[in-house]
């Protein structure tokens, strides 16, 4: 094999071996709003913690 094969090889069976971890969870969140109504958040951090900068 050569060398541009193995490590094609190497990193397919990387990806198959850590596959589970790849996925994404689906997303929730508490609900505070009767349905049909839409509320949204909008935070300063990508960890969207803390107090919001807007709600509507």
């Amino acid at each position: 094999m050569t060398r541009y094969r193995l490590g094609a090889l190497a990193t397919t069976a990387a990806l198959a071996a850590f596959g589970g971890l790849l996925t994404a969870a689906p997303a929730s969140a508490a609900v505070t709003c009767a349905s049909p109504v839409w509320k949204a958040e909008y935070f300063a951090n990508s960890a969207f913690s803390g107090t919001p900068k807007l709600t509507t």
